[in-house]
């Protein structure tokens, strides 16, 4: 799989809004694998299932060091608390296939990994793409 780091290290604008772009697409990812992990698990398919996690987790790791990013640290919701959220789930989700859980692990994946990953990703997008530009919230409204 290749994914590229996340780096906080940038310098201009431009450079700033890529990062973000990155950090959407890669959200959009974990959100297109997470509905792939839910398939696979209802078809009890566990050690694709188990791979589908290991992606997940390489993913999310990916995007772990924008949790430090100072534009990020002021937005006016918690990019770092949904990150922290959405690991924890992925660990119990672990913890539930492992167990033979797996009706539970699939509870976690349709009603807290998915929607907690849209609503990341939501958050990511207008925070840091679109808000306060002017222009773009009258098209995202």
């Amino acid at each position: 799989m290749n994914t590229e780091s996340i780096t906080t290290e940038i310098t201009t604008a431009a450079e700033e809004k890529e990062l973000y772009k990155k950090a959407v697409k890669l959200q959009e990812l974990l959100i297109t694998i997470a509905h792939e992990l839910h398939i696979s698990l209802s078809h009890q398919e566990i050690a694709y299932s188990q791979s589908h996690l290991r992606i997940i987790f390489i993913v999310l790791s990916e995007l772990q060091p924008l949790c430090s990013h100072q534009k990020v640290l002021d937005l006016p919701v918690s990019y770092r608390a949904m990150y922290e959220n959405i690991k924890w789930t992925i660990d119990m989700i672990s913890e539930q296939i492992e167990a033979g859980l797996i009706s539970k692990a699939e509870d976690f994946i349709e009603f807290q990994l998915i929607p907690f990953l849209k609503e990341w990703k939501e958050d990511t997008y207008f925070w840091l793409l679109i808000y306060p530009d002017k222009e773009k919230m009258a098209h995202y409204y």
